[in-house]
């Protein structure tokens, strides 16, 4: 008599799909051996953290050392663990998400044809209403729209405030801002068309900035002006002089080239009419001491 290997099944979604298994097949194998694309970057070692599920119907495994190296305490607690480090189980089901960066091909009029891939993404929900059987939170509400988008991403300090002020609206849709692997944004309505972002390049005597539609690649709104460390000298050399007599100094020349970049922001904003609220990301280049005078860092050990 030919033993046969327990089967065991469960669904995944957003596909809302039924799979078979083996017993003790883990997650990912199971997804990947039904074409489910399960996503992975470290071919299931539990290294990378991108194999994450939501799991549901059933009581989540006990967290591994990958889950919590990986995972949040709000992912684990929220029910999230990685794919690849637990075994199917029976009448489960496993929310993956399938990702939100949408890369496009856009035309510029200076640069040509340009890969359009921001770091910020806006992504329109609308969570279900609750009810007198269902009193959960509204982020935890929106969580579960979200995780088969972006998996369970935890939000900033101020996207909970901008949610809590948005109040009864939510159920009418909210448009959630992801920067990164954090939510740093909540905004009422469908607001996936406007986004914006800042690049600047911090020279040692002009600094230049541009304000990026990041939906559609176009330039804005273009402004410049002298970089106000210019009066503590001409040239690096003169300035990292200056940062030399001491952390006061690295001060002065910090709030000099950032006064000279809120400028450039304001004058941007007022010539295209886009909110601040709107920009939620800025880029800056520049030689090594300005960067390092930008974000308040002492450039001196650069001259030594």
């Amino acid at each position: 008599m030919i033993d046969l290997d327990p089967i065991v099944r469960a669904r995944f979604l957003p596909e809302d799909r039924e799979i078979a298994a083996s017993e003790g097949v883990t997650i990912l194998d199971a997804a990947q051996a039904n074409d489910i694309p399960v996503e992975t970057v470290c071919s299931g070692k539990g290294s990378c953290g991108t194999c994450r599920v939501l799991i549901r119907e059933t009581a989540p495994p006990l967290p591994n050392a990958h889950d919590r190296r990986r995972l949040s305490d709000q992912q684990l607690a929220h029910g999230w663990r990685l794919a690849c480090q637990h075994p199917v189980d029976e009448g489960a089901v496993y929310t993956h998400p399938v990702g939100v960066r949408a890369v496009r091909v856009v035309e510029s009029s200076g640069l040509g044809r340009i890969r359009l891939d921001p770091d910020v993404q806006k992504i329109y929900v609308k969570p279900s209403e609750p009810t007198l059987h269902d009193q959960s939170a509204d982020w935890s509400r929106i969580q579960d729209e979200l995780a088969a988008v972006a998996g369970d991403l935890d939000p900033s300090l101020e996207a909970l405030q901008r949610l809590a002020a948005i109040g009864e609206d939510i159920g009418k849709g909210v448009t959630v801002v992801i920067a990164g692997n954090r939510i740093v944004s909540a905004e009422p309505g469908d607001t996936t068309g406007r986004g914006y972002g800042l690049a600047f390049d911090i020279g040692t005597t002009t600094v230049v900035g541009a304000l990026m539609n990041l939906v559609t690649g176009e330039e804005v709104a273009v402004a410049s002006g002298l970089n106000g460390q210019h009066i503590y000298g001409g040239d690096v050399i003169s300035r990292m002089s200056v940062t030399m007599r001491g952390p006061e100094w690295v001060e002065r020349l910090t709030q000099a080239v950032r006064s000279t970049v809120n400028d450039i922001i304001e004058r941007c904003l007022e010539a295209s009419g886009v909110d601040r609220h709107e920009v939620y990301e800025l880029t800056f280049v520049g030689n090594t001491v300005m960067e390092h005078l930008l974000i308040g860092a002492d450039p001196s050990r650069i001259s030594y």
